[in-house]
């Protein structure tokens, strides 16, 4: 169902037709869908780059994503946190360099998060 979705929605950015914000969100939907295979996924957002982003376009994209990325954190973190030992002995952890004075001290050339 997600890939039909995507391909009507190909089928409109390649007419040169702008996304409404029912389209984005139907798209995010799909886009972050683990289900829908590459294909499709990657043919809708090379339709988007030719036609170019609109600034409503663009704006419907990061305010969606903005809202699943906020219910995706509320969901993990209800119903599995991540464990302490995960920022010590994982690759969170191993974001370090060797040379740091201690196990809190960052990696200097990591990004910081940005702002929710």
């Amino acid at each position: 169902m997600g890939a039909l979705v995507l391909s009507e929605l190909t089928r409109q950015l390649a007419a040169a037709r702008a996304l409404t914000d029912a389209e984005v969100r139907q798209a995010v939907a799909v886009l972050v869908d683990e289900a829908v295979p590459a294909e499709p996924k990657a043919e809708f957002l090379i339709q988007l780059a030719r036609k170019g982003e609109t600034v409503a376009e663009i704006t419907a994209f990061a305010r969606e994503r903005r809202r699943t990325s906020r219910a995706s954190a509320v969901i993990s973190a209800t119903v599995s946190p991540l464990p302490a030992s995960w920022t010590r002995n994982s690759a969170f952890g191993a974001a370090r360099t060797a040379s740091s004075p201690s196990p809190a001290t960052p990696c200097p050339t990591a990004a910081p998060l940005p702002a929710r």
